[in-house]
């Protein structure tokens, strides 16, 4: 009952549709019904009968047309996905624990972004924001159109200077 086979195999299957539920309400809050991802904890055997483990992230694109490799998305949409999985497995974490976490951090996810992305992620940061039931999020940037819209600025200076504005 404690091994793979048992609680704890069921534990992790039991993670990949809520994970899959999270990511894509923050996908759809950003993006609409462009994409969306599924995380299949199983997978049919090739050379037998039965199944195995999988885990494997499968992303649809509504837009192009099916379902595709993360990989083959640009860089700026891998980035979107791959943030909105992440912020899931976060928001789920915190779902299982007794502990109440109250901020959710982000470092430098913004780079590779183009404008219109960077729109989308900052709603999806905000949706996040409701779907964990954070107190707060912080995240830093080097982007000013980011920084410009958050709720509130903390700005550390290459001297080692810290200044603080809510917008």
């Amino acid at each position: 009952a404690l091994g793979p086979e048992g609680i704890q195999g069921y534990e992790v299957e039991a993670a990949g549709p809520r994970v899959s539920t999270l990511a894509n309400g923050l996908l759809e809050a950003a993006f609409g019904p462009r994409f969306q991802v599924e995380i299949r904890p199983l997978k049919e055997l090739k050379t037998r009968t039965g199944m195995a483990e999988d885990y494997g992230i499968h992303v649809y694109d509504d837009e192009r047309g099916g379902e595709r490799p993360l990989g083959s998305f640009s860089g700026g949409e891998q980035t979107v996905i791959d943030e909105a999985l992440r912020t899931a497995f976060s928001i789920f974490s915190a779902e299982q624990l007794p502990i109440k976490y109250e901020t959710l951090w982000r470092d430098e996810l913004s780079s590779p972004l183009d404008s219109e992305n960077r729109a989308g992620y900052l709603t999806m940061l905000r949706r996040a924001l409701d779907l964990g039931s954070f107190h707060q999020i912080l995240y830093v940037t080097h982007e000013s159109a980011l920084a410009e819209s958050a709720d509130a600025i903390v700005r550390v200076g290459g001297d080692g200077s810290v200044s603080w504005n809510r917008q």
